[in-house]
């Protein structure tokens, strides 16, 4: 990631306020002894920050 790109993910990132985090899926693969989720997380709300 560039500089200007981190610069970009530290304006985006979110509170914990901002968005709602929901549990699509929870996989267990019992034979390959894994598991995975799915989520989706909504923007509620965003707080514009200034510098």
């Amino acid at each position: 990631m560039t500089s200007r790109g981190a610069a970009c993910a530290r304006k985006l990132s979110l509170e914990p306020h901002e968005y709602m985090l929901t549990v699509l899926a929870f996989v267990l693969d019992v034979e390959r002894r894994q598991w995975s989720t799915h989520f989706t997380a909504p923007l509620t709300g965003l707080t514009p920050r200034l510098r």
